[in-house]
């Protein structure tokens, strides 16, 4: 695939070295910060913020770090352009989606942010200017929250929005246009037992309404809220066969049997097809991936036009370590460790099973988030990789020629 790097930040710059050995019984080493001067992207959300019917760019950043969100514009041809802070100040941002929160038929924003910030509804304009509309969350202690999706959860017509993240999960159900939200928990959390870093919307039992698909992160069980038509979630189904460390979750129709399946991405395991009996009941199905890959995120479209869903996965292949090497809970080596498995398309043969196809990266980027949407118009679906530490990425579709400015 042909490829054009979109920068939403500048350039990176990283500090590992040694100081000067001055004492022979002891090692010691510097350790900078890995991304001074560049994002930390955790999110992307696609849409036409803007109205001009091209398909513009979020991006989610800090994670654990106070960063500027951005909102940049596309020209049609899927050269994004004039940058834009999201929000009055930088906050540490791990979720991004977008929907029409307030009525007014263009796309609002949320933002959701990790520890001491609360989750940041933003209302656009119509030309892909935004303010702030609302807060979610416990002004006192913000919680930490890791992902966010939209939905109509009560069946009254406006959008509701998911919020997980670490400790307790909530649903806000919109009361007023997007400016006033009734909060409910969503399942039973211990302190700190929740620390999903996902959240997908489906009607997977086939009674019309949405439910919930929450994926468990370290070693937690993935549970399936189903929806009493009225935003109660009391039903819940695990899945999978136990806890795993499931990082992402997509929904949709892999095996084509007309209900949604599910895609689970795992952190260093295979990921796992789990296939929809179109009652809600899922069974494992396929899995694909080398098993070795610390994969983020997973995307599905049908990146190929076969017409089946393909999955992209984003994968992160940098990691930095410390260590405290005498016991006085201070830290006296850092260092970096390095992969090489490379963000990848899995083609779908029709049937739900993936099977490797191109890479996506030369296997050094360090991948979080992917979107996929047909970025330049020429009718095929292109792939956004936001990184963390370097620039952000788009990779165009070659199935398809460009439309010509």
């Amino acid at each position: 695939m042909r490829s054009r790097a979109c920068r939403a930040g500048l350039l990176l710059t990283v500090a590992l070295g040694a100081v000067p050995h001055t004492l022979e019984s002891q090692t010691f080493s510097r350790w900078s910060t890995p991304c001074d001067g560049l994002d930390n992207t955790a999110s992307i959300a696609l849409g036409d913020l803007d109205g001009d019917g091209d398909l513009d760019v979020v991006f989610g950043n800090g994670m654990h770090l106070a960063q500027t969100d951005w909102v940049l514009s596309n020209d049609g041809y899927g050269m994004l352009y004039g940058r834009r802070a999201l929000g009055d100040s930088p906050d540490p941002s791990y979720g991004v989606a977008l929907g029409d929160l307030d009525g007014d038929r263009d796309l609002d924003v949320v933002v959701t942010n990790d520890a001491g910030a609360l989750t940041a509804i933003y209302r656009n304009d119509g030309k892909g200017n935004f303010s702030a509309l609302a807060y979610l969350g416990n002004y006192r202690a913000p919680q930490p929250r890791r992902a966010v999706a939209l939905g109509d959860l009560d069946m009254d017509g406006d959008l509701d929005a998911v919020l997980v993240g670490l400790g307790q999960d909530h649903i806000y159900l919109n009361e007023e246009r997007g400016r006033r939200w009734s909060e409910r928990a969503l399942g039973l959390r211990e302190a700190g037992g929740g620390r999903a870093t996902g959240v997908a919307l489906a009607d997977v039992d086939g009674d019309r309404d949405i439910d919930i698909v929450v994926p468990g992160r370290y070693e937690t069980l993935s549970v399936v809220f189903i929806n009493d038509g009225r935003a109660g979630f009391a039903e819940t189904r695990s899945l999978g066969a136990g806890p795993e460390d499931v990082t992402f979750v997509a929904v949709g129709d892999v095996d084509g049997d007309g209900d949604p399946d599910i895609v689970a991405a795992h952190w260093e395991q295979p990921h796992i097809v789990y296939l929809n009996d179109g009652r809600g009941h899922f069974k494992k199905g396929a899995t694909f991936g080398s098993g070795r890959e610390q994969t983020w995120t997973v995307a599905l479209g049908d990146m190929d036009l076969d017409g089946d869903l393909d999955a992209v996965v984003g994968n992160v292949n940098i990691g930095f370590w410390r260590s405290d090497l005498d016991g006085d809970r201070r830290d006296e080596q850092f260092g970096r460790t390095d992969r090489d498995e490379p963000s990848r398309l899995y083609l779908n043969d029709g049937a739900g099973r993936f099977l490797a196809g191109s890479s996506l990266s030369t296997g050094t980027d360090n991948t979080r988030p992917v979107a996929v949407g047909d970025l330049d118009g020429d009718g095929d679906l292109d792939v956004v990789m936001g990184n963390t530490c370097q620039p952000n990425h788009i990779f165009f579709n070659p199935l398809r020629s460009p439309k010509s400015p």
